[in-house]
């Protein structure tokens, strides 16, 4: 049936342009003071990534190549995020190097273009 006013002779061209909003995540925590510990010594934290969005969405934690990134380890690495839900991560540190320390993990989250930021800092002393 057509258009009774008409108009429907010429058509005109629509262009839409849009940006989509990426997954939003974030983590409980961006900084994370361990304070003093002893060489020798092994410690547990947890930070909570919270997904804060409708989208579904993988991440993945990168560690650093200094030498301290290696007495961390967390769990899990790696994972799925639903919407909506969190993720409990656990950070296990075992002290080996001695001095103080400052360390950034990223966060992967797929679809955002910045991975999040968790900085650790503690102070390595001797075993009394």
């Amino acid at each position: 049936m057509p258009f009774p006013g008409g108009g429907c002779e010429t058509r005109v061209p629509l262009c839409i342009r849009g940006e989509g909003v990426g997954p939003q995540v974030e983590l409980s925590c961006e900084q994370l003071s361990i304070g003093k510990v002893f060489v020798g010594s092994s410690h547990s934290y947890r930070v909570l990534l919270l997904n804060r969005g409708v989208i579904e969405t993988p991440f993945s934690v990168v560690y650093p190549e200094r030498a301290v990134g290696c007495c961390f380890t967390f769990t899990p690495r790696e994972g799925m995020l639903l919407p909506f839900e969190h993720q409990v991560i656990w950070i296990s540190f075992n002290a080996t190097v001695l001095g103080q320390f400052t360390e950034e993990f990223q966060f992967s989250v797929k679809g955002s273009p910045e991975p999040l930021m968790l900085t650790v800092r503690s102070r390595c002393a001797p075993t009394p």
